[in-house]
């Protein structure tokens, strides 16, 4: 099953997460983290560019606001685009399980389906920490010169980037579990550990900026 999760109302999105349908599970909703931490960036953008506090901020920085605040909403496009892609490459799992086995040839097809599958399932969610990682750098901006009323919003962003890297990198290992592909399983978790651990690191240090400016 395909869905549009864009065109859902915050409602009906909720329903069907809280449904007893596999998809959309924890991979999107990874990616649905990232959605959501753009969104917080994009407001803190908001609230600095162009107000009374803007002007306190360096030229250079000033025009790194801008430029940044034009590439936001592709970024969010993509992160939209990853949840359909993560419910679509777990269907396929759950399809290809329910592909007929009543002999040698079809078993083989089944069991061919069944990993490329898997290996989808976890290229998807990868894809989701490498671009999650990226929003610290955006983040990072509207901790240190936003508007300092919004600080907080963006420490909560830099909390749902962190989540969403930390809840993909979990679908991708989940995934490569069943990969038959040892050598390929693996790269795809060293991948994964290292996209978790630059993303733990950066929050952190995002979120003591944030502190240092609310304590």
């Amino acid at each position: 099953m395909t869905h549009d999760f864009k065109a859902m109302t915050l409602a009906e999105f909720t329903k069907i997460v809280a449904s007893d349908s596999p998809t959309p599970g924890g991979g999107t909703m990874a990616a649905w983290c990232g959605v959501q931490a753009v969104s917080l960036i994009k407001m803190v953008y908001s609230l600095t560019i162009g107000k009374k506090c803007f002007d306190n901020v360096p030229p250079e920085k000033q025009l790194e606001f801008t430029r940044r605040m034009e590439e936001l909403s592709e970024l969010s496009a993509q992160f939209f685009r990853f949840m359909d892609e993560d419910s679509t490459a777990f269907s396929c799992v759950m399809n290809a399980f329910r592909m007929p086995k009543t002999c040698d040839e079809e078993k083989q097809q089944r069991s061919c389906a069944i990993q490329e599958a898997y290996l989808q399932s976890a290229e998807v969610p990868l894809s989701v920490a490498k671009l999650a990682v990226t929003l610290f750098s955006y983040v990072r901006l509207a901790a240190e010169y936003g508007n300092p009323n919004a600080v907080s919003d963006a420490g909560v962003s830099a909390l749902l980037a962190h989540t969403a890297v930390e809840g993909a990198a979990m679908n991708v290992k989940i995934n490569t579990m069943s990969m038959k592909d040892r050598e390929k399983a693996a790269l795809l978790e060293e991948a994964a550990t290292s996209l978790l651990e630059d993303s733990s690191l950066q929050k952190e240090e995002i979120t003591a900026v944030v502190y240092s400016k609310i304590t």
